[in-house]
């Protein structure tokens, strides 16, 4: 019988997605194709019918398919982003073909998902991105430790002997996407980064292939950092997937701040009034039934980890520059010069417990004046914390000798703060 597909709800989230960004043209949004249907799974009485294999693969095709090209068309999102499933190796959001925990079959039938899924994709557009597999880490070991029954780097080489199998109908994998939980404490997504890397090299994918990562936070089960920690966390880890004075390490970094249906409101980037098509949306993901929702604040708050990506999103109309620390300095720093409008900036993280002194001394000064203006900005226990993101800061008058002038700076203990050099 033809599939009868009504996308008013999904059209309703979309744009209430817009609205949250107050941005109705925004078109950065990657789709996640993340569960099965209840019509469509194999186990439709099992309340965990969603993360089983569907029944039927043409069916399944034709509903992806048919939903892409309803974004295409219709919504006017082509070339969208898109992840098949979500946590596949965690037993939990992917059972395959009725498997028990630890059948090493799971990852054959995520490949043959993956295969299906890709196919019905680019058949609906052909600019689209498919990619994955999503895991909770970018390292087999923490895979396994939490649970996960492969890691990426599995995956990795089970699609590329798929692919050497079938050479002349090779699948592509457009994006290698992972999260970025700081699950063994190390607290940085570079290292994590160079593993996803190194593994994508080892199994023959491109090394021009961008890494995504889907989702990543300060404590991702905690809640308790404080939010002066929170900003300078993402911040220094963020300076360090820029790279300075190299390729930057990923493509994509979607934070995930647990603030919506994980009830941890503290460490939202923005509260936001609640939206009807957020408030009391049934969740028919899996059969939980649970009610999820916006946070019921009623005004819009920007904490300090907004402020910090403020810092960074300032400089974007300059050209990164190398910003030199001391080999034994544990502080994070970036820094951009923009000619065109005689700015130059720099940002410095001190994501320890322990207060920082530092002296930054500005060479080759573009403006060639005796003197020229400094603004700094701090986020940290007592700056950048009235809901208004980034604070005015304060401004004075600094000498140039030489073409040089100095900033001497004090860090608090989790804390950010942004100089910015002018005429």
């Amino acid at each position: 019988h033809p599939l009868d597909m009504d996308f008013s709800d999904f059209d309703s989230f979309v744009a209430a997605t817009h609205a949250i960004t107050e941005n109705p043209n925004a078109q950065t949004l990657h789709f996640a194709i993340a569960g099965t249907p209840k019509v469509l799974s194999l186990k439709p009485d099992d309340s965990g019918y969603a993360y089983h294999a569907p029944a039927d693969y043409a069916e399944w095709s034709e509903v992806v398919s048919r939903a892409v090209r309803h974004i295409k068309d219709d919504l006017g999102l082509a070339g969208a982003a898109y992840m098949v499933r979500e946590e596949p190796e965690t037993y939990y959001y992917w059972r395959g073909r009725d498997r028990q925990p630890g059948d090493p079959k799971l990852l054959d039938d995520f490949i043959e998902m993956y295969v299906a899924t890709w196919h019905a994709v680019k058949a609906a557009d052909t600019a689209a991105t498919v990619g994955g597999p999503m895991t909770i880490a970018a390292s087999r070991d923490v895979n396994i430790a939490f649970g996960g029954t492969w890691g990426l780097e599995d995956f990795l080489a089970a699609l590329a002997a798929y692919n050497a199998e079938r050479p002349d109908a090779a699948v592509t994998l457009d994006e290698v996407i992972w999260q970025g939980y700081d699950w063994v404490d190390d607290g940085t997504l570079a290292d994590d980064a160079a593993r996803a890397r190194d593994a994508r090299a080892q199994n023959g994918f491109s090394p021009d292939t961008p890494q995504v990562i889907m989702g990543w936070n300060t404590d991702y089960a905690g809640g308790t950092t404080s939010l002066q920690h929170h900003a300078s966390f993402f911040a220094a880890n963020v300076i360090e997937l820029i790279n300075p004075g190299g390729p930057p390490l990923v493509a994509r970094a979607f934070a995930w701040p647990f603030d919506n249906d994980f009830r941890r409101p503290n460490l939202a980037f923005i509260t936001v009034p609640p939206l009807p098509e957020y408030v009391n949306h049934e969740n028919d993901f899996g059969g939980y039934g649970e009610t999820e929702g916006l946070s019921p604040h009623t005004e819009r708050c920007k904490r300090p980890a907004y402020a910090a990506l403020q810092v960074l999103k300032g400089m974007d109309s300059g050209r990164f520059i190398r910003l030199t620390l001391p080999p034994d300095s544990t502080l994070e720093a970036i820094a951009a010069r923009d000619d065109a409008n005689q700015r130059l900036a720099a940002m410095l993280v001190n994501n320890t417990d322990t207060e920082q002194l530092v002296t930054i001394t500005f060479a080759n000064l573009p403006f060639g004046a005796d003197s020229i203006v400094s603004t700094i900005r701090q986020i940290d226990e007592t700056h950048s914390t009235d809901c208004k993101g980034l604070e005015v800061g304060t401004q004075s008058r600094l000498a140039v000798s030489g073409g040089a002038t100095g900033v001497s700076l004090r860090l608090a203990p989790y804390s950010v703060v942004e100089v910015v050099l002018t005429p």
